[in-house]
């Protein structure tokens, strides 16, 4: 029975779905769970130390203009 596949096109086929594949599993290979999760936590507490800067900074602003208008 000829389905009209050759089997020279099925092992291409096979090796570009195997590369296509490795492609994705490389960088994810190199992820290192236990070093980047707590840096992550390290710059979450730095944004919100920031953010408290910047709103503490509004405020002040705010009330100087309130005290000026």
């Amino acid at each position: 029975m000829n389905l009209g596949i050759s089997i020279a096109s099925l092992k291409d086929y096979a090796r570009s779905l195997n590369n296509l594949a490795e492609s994705f599993s490389g960088p994810l290979e190199k992820v290192d769970l236990m070093k980047d999760i707590p840096q992550m936590m390290v710059i979450k507490h730095g944004i919100r130390a920031n953010l408290k800067a910047i709103k503490a900074k509004d405020e002040m602003l705010g009330t100087l203009l309130d005290l000026k208008g």
